[in-house]
C-alpha cells in the first residue's frame, strides 16, 4: 500500500522554519511579499499539528491518505517557489554593475529594477495562491481528524508480548538462552548495590527475543504503583524483564528503578529493545546483542510454519521454492514466521514462487505483519530522522555506504537542520550514528550496510519520493511526483 508521505512531518517542519526565516526579511523579500509570507507561515503552523496524526492513520484511512497526498504537491511547490526567489536574487546581485559608465549604470538599474517589480508581482500572486490551497487543506482535516482521534490508541498500541510460549517453535537461540543465563547469574557488578540491568539489544527486523520466565507488568498510576511494588519487592531477590523497551528518557527511567533498588542484593532487570541507547540509558551490565539466525535455524522457524507439522517432504517444489525465499530472508526471524504463516494455506508453486519475487511491502497488508513491526522502530524516530532514513531507497539493496559520503548528500538535499555553530558535517554524523544505534544501519567490512527488511520499509514509506529508475513502478503519476531519482551502472 503506498505510504509515500510517511516522511511529510519532518518536510513540514524544515518549510516552516524556511517560511519564517524568509518573512523576517532573512532572504530580502520585499514589505508585500514578507506580509504574505507570514500569513503562510501561520497557516503553515496551523496545518503542521495535524500532519502527523494523518501519517499514523493514512496506513487504514483513503481519507488521509489522499489528505496528505494533497498537502505534499502544496508543500513542495512552496519550496520550489523559495528557492527560485532565493536564486533569482542571487541572480541580481551577480548581474549587479561595478565598474559601468554612469549611463549603463542607470540603464542597468532600471532594467533591474522593473525586472524585479514583474517577478515581485508574480511571487504574491503565487504565493496567495499556495496559501489559499492550504487554507482548503485546514478546512478538509476535519474530514480526517474525528477518525484520527478515536483511532489514535489504536495506531500507538504495540503488540501485547506474553512470557507464556511454546519452547518447540523457538529456533537458534540455544546458545544465546545459555550466554543470558550465566550473565545473569554472575556477581552483581551494577552501580546499585542490589541491583543489575542486563540489556538484550536485538536488531529492529529480528521481532521479539522469546526468553521464559517471570514478568510484572507496569501499568499506570504510577505513585501508587511505585509504593506497592516497592513493598512487595523490599528484602526480596527477583528477577524482572522490561520487554520491548523505548524509554530514552533517563528520569523516568529513574522514576520506575526507585521502586526496584528495595529489592535483596543478586536482583536483576533484564531489558529487550531495539534501540542500543536504552540499553546505555539504563546502565548496569554490558549490552547482549542477539544476532541474525544461521540459515539452517531460519530454514525450520520457516518450515515449521509453512508445512504441516514442519514436514516439507511431500512437497519436493514447494521445498525449493521455499527454501530460496529463506535465502532472501537474510536470517530474519521475523519474515519467516509471517511468511510461513501465509504460505502455510497455498499448495499452488505459483503462489510461492510469487512471494519469492515480491518485496516485503508489496505482500498483502491484511497478511503482512513485517512491516507494522518495522513501521513500529521508524515512528520512533524524530522528524528529521526518518527523512534521512526514507533518503536512503534512492541506493539499491546491499549498497555498501560510506558514512562520510551519505553526509555528504543529506547536506545537499537539504536535510541537516543548522544547530548553533556546530558544523554540519558533525550534525550529519550524529544522525547518522542515531540511526545506527536504533538498526536501520549495520555495519559492514569499511562500511555500513542496510538489511533488506529495512530497505523495504524504506521503500515503502518513499513511494513517489524517491525513485529507482532501473526499478520503476507501472505508474506515470509516481513518475512526475518523485523528488529524487537513482540509476545503477552495471560494469
Amino acid at each position: 500500500m503506498p505510504v509515500g508521505e510517511a516522511v511529510l512531518s519532518a518536510f513540514m517542519q524544515a518549510l516552516f522554519e524556511k517560511a519564517v526565516a524568509a518573512a523576517s526579511s532573512e532572504l530580502k523579500f520585499p514589505q508585500n511579499i514578507a506580509v504574505e509570507l507570514q500569513n503562510l507561515s501561520s497557516s503553515l503552523s496551523t496545518i503542521q499539528a495535524h500532519v502527523e496524526h494523518a501519517e499514523e492513520r493514512q496506513l487504514k484511512d483513503q481519507a488521509a491518505r489522499s489528505w496528505l497526498s494533497r498537502l505534499k504537491d502544496v508543500a513542495y511547490e512552496m519550496d520550489d517557489l523559495l528557492d527560485e526567489h532565493a536564486a533569482e536574487v542571487l541572480r541580481s546581485k551577480l548581474a549587479g554593475p561595478s565598474n559601468y559608465h554612469h549611463l549603463k549604470v542607470r540603464i542597468c538599474f532600471c532594467c533591474i529594477w522593473l525586472k524585479n517589480g514583474l517577478f515581485n508581482r508574480d511571487l504574491v500572486k503565487q504565493i496567495m495562491r499556495i496559501e489559499g490551497k492550504i487554507d482548503r487543506l485546514i478546512k478538509d482535516r476535519h474530514i480526517v481528524d474525528p477518525i484520527m482521534r478515536f483511532n489514535r490508541e489504536e495506531i500507538r498500541e504495540r503488540p501485547k508480548t506474553s512470557s507464556l510460549i511454546d519452547d518447540s517453535s523457538v529456533y537458534g537461540r540455544e546458545e544465546d538462552k545459555e550466554v543470558i543465563v550465566n550473565m545473569l547469574l554472575t556477581t552483581n557488578n551494577s552501580n546499585h548495590v542490589n541491583l543489575s540491568v542486563l540489556p538484550i539489544v536485538g536488531k529492529t527486523y529480528q521481532g521479539n527475543n522469546r526468553i521464559s520466565c517471570e514478568r510484572i507488568i507496569i501499568r499506570h498510576n504510577m505513585n501508587l504503583l511505585q509504593e506497592d511494588l516497592s513493598n512487595k519487592l523490599r528484602g526480596k531477590r527477583f528477577l524482572l524483564v522490561l520487554d520491548d523497551v523505548w524509554n530514552e528518557d533517563p528520569d523516568r527511567w529513574d522514576r520506575y528503578r526507585r521502586a526496584l533498588v528495595a529489592g535483596a542484593k543478586g536482583s536483576k532487570i533484564m531489558v529487550t529493545t531495539r534501540n542500543e541507547n536504552v540499553g546505555k540509558l539504563m546502565g548496569g551490565l554490558t549490552p547482549y546483542y542477539l544476532k541474525q539466525l544461521s540459515y539452517n535455524d531460519c530454514w525450520h522457524l520457516f518450515r515449521s510454519y509453512a508445512f504441516v507439522d514442519g514436514d516439507s517432504s511431500a512437497h519436493p517444489n514447494l521445498e525449493m521454492t521455499g527454501k530460496e525465499i529463506v535465502h532472501k530472508l537474510k536470517g530474519l526471524p521475523l519474515a519467516a514466521r509471517a511468511l510461513g504463516s501465509l504460505l502455510c494455506a497455498k499448495d499452488n508453486e505459483d503462489d510461492w514462487k510469487n512471494i519469492l519475487e515480491s518485496e516485503i511491502w508489496e505482500l498483502p497488508s491484511d497478511k503482512n505483519n513485517i512491516l507494522p513491526a518495522l513501521r513500529l522502530s521508524y515512528n520512533h524516530l524524530p522528524p528529521i530522522l526518518k527523512r534521512c532514513f526514507a533518503f536512503c531507497s534512492v541506493f539499491h539493496k546491499d549498497y555498501v555506504f560510506e558514512k562520510d559520503i551519505l553526509v555528504q548528500i543529506w547536506m545537499a538535499v537539504g536535510y541537516i537542520q543548522p544547530q548553533g555553530w556546530r558544523r554540519m558535517e558533525e550534525i550529519g554524523n550524529n544522525y547518522f550514528d542515531e540511526l545506527l544505534s536504533r538498526s536501520f544501519f549495520q555495519k559492514h567490512k569499511d562500511g555500513y550496510v542496510m538489511h533488506d527488511a529495512m530497505h523495504d520499509l524504506a521503500q515503502s514509506v518513499s513511494i513517489d519520493e524517491c525513485m529507482r529508475l532501473d526499478n520503476l513502478p507501472n505508474n506515470s503519476t509516481a513518475e512526475r511526483n518523485a523528488r529524487h531519482l537513482s540509476f545503477s551502472l552495471l560494469s
